[in-house]
């Protein structure tokens, strides 16, 4: 269970609590690894003091569907400097509000182990500061210990996603690799298209998300600190040893960054159960053709024609690639080809986003919408490609 610690004096309007902030952080180092029921995925306590008469009722009420919120009266001996006797009233404090929570209306099949919640909560108390020394102590630490309680949050989260086995109803849009600090240069980027490209190709379809994003750092402790903050995308998480990685050459960095990726791709493979077979054999095409590999955007077919448009990933995600049709006549096994336009990858859906084979030509045309004209207007682009059958294969390929 997570706990979420807010303050609030009405006297002096003071909102911040340093002793509440110790209690918080150790709260969850004992509580937030453990699933404590579907009810509530935490129980946020706001400490309040000093209420005013006209204040007559307390809040008590499921938040966003999963938070227990519920508002506690609390009188601190000195809010703006940690100290014991106020972290003990506070701590003992606890135990109603999670005996609160269980007042709270939530979805009949939903459920509160709030047994459970309460025997852990009695074997922390085992472990708290027992004097002002030990306090000092525990929030010199707290940096840490925060980080250390957001990867346990996570690992919790992923758990229950692994005992609860979801249809798999969602074909992948998108794989990106998070690099919020610029850590792996054009890596991440030329990784994060190939994968979408190799992933949507194979056919992998995810449970009620459409996208999965990878979050790396230079452990695993660090890439935990970040979920998905909306509900079509899904986090997974892979570490680089950053000392090698920044020593090692182009070839080893490109090895080091997909070993990542392999990694958090095989854990929530195990987590959303995804198809394994599929997911690894991306992996090992990655593995065996590496970053400069040709990969179809899309591609059509009849009777008598398949057609593709292929392409290579360029070194950045500002630098223009050729995009090419090629064309194989199903009869002869003849094959033809001929270039479309050179495109940054990134806008090349105002382009080419629908493929018709017709009697006598080929058509590739772009989105329509204000956005893909103005992109095709800025960079100078029709908006449409038409390529004569009879002269594609009246060339040399």
């Amino acid at each position: 269970m997570r706990f979420l610690i807010e303050y609030k004096d009405f006297k002096t309007k003071q909102t911040s609590n340093s002793t509440l902030e110790v209690l918080e952080t150790l709260l969850n180092e004992h509580l937030i690894g453990t699933f404590h029921g579907d009810a509530f995925e935490c129980i946020y306590t706001h400490f309040v003091s000093n209420i005013p008469s006209t204040k007559k009722t307390l809040k008590l009420r499921l938040l966003y569907g999963s938070m227990a919120e519920m508002e506690i009266v609390q009188q601190f001996k000195n809010d703006q400097k940690l100290n014991l006797e106020d972290f003990t009233a506070s701590l003992l404090t606890v135990e109603k509000a999670i005996r609160k929570a269980e007042e709270i209306n939530v979805k009949e099949e939903s459920y509160y182990d709030k047994e459970t919640l309460l025997s852990q909560y009695e074997q922390l108390k085992i472990h708290a500061p027992s004097s002002q020394e030990e306090l000092n102590k525990y929030k010199a630490s707290l940096a840490f210990t925060k980080k250390s309680n957001y990867a346990k949050r996570i690992d919790c989260m992923l758990k229950q996603d692994q005992l609860t086995k979801r249809p798999l109803n969602k074909l992948i849009e998108g794989f990106t690799v998070n690099d919020p600090y610029d850590l792996f240069n054009n890596l991440s980027y030329r990784y994060s298209e190939l994968f979408s490209n190799l992933l949507l190709s194979a056919g992998v379809y995810l449970p009620s998300y459409s996208q999965i994003h990878i979050h790396i750092a230079g452990s695993l402790l660090e890439a935990k600190q970040e979920l998905a903050l909306e509900p079509w995308y899904k986090m997974t998480y892979g570490s680089v040893d950053l000392a090698c990685f920044n020593e090692a050459t182009d070839t080893k960095k490109e090895e080091m960054l997909l070993q990542s990726i392999s990694e958090g791709l095989l854990l929530l493979t195990e987590v959303d159960h995804l198809d394994r077979d599929k997911i690894k054999s991306v992996i090992s095409q990655v593995e065996k053709n590496g970053l400069n590999q040709e990969l179809t955007y899309f591609q059509r077919e009849n009777k008598r024609y398949k057609a593709e448009v292929v392409y290579h990933i360029p070194k950045d995600h500002v630098t223009k690639t050729a995009f090419y049709l090629r064309v194989t006549d199903l009869q002869t096994n003849q094959v033809a080809e001929t270039f479309i336009d050179n495109l940054l990858t990134f806008y090349a859906g105002a382009s080419l986003y629908k493929l018709a084979i017709k009697k006598d030509e080929i058509v590739i045309s772009g989105r329509s919408g204000y956005r893909a004209e103005l992109m095709r207007k800025s960079e100078k682009l029709p908006e449409k490609y038409c390529f004569s059958l009879k002269e594609l294969f009246s060339q040399k390929v």
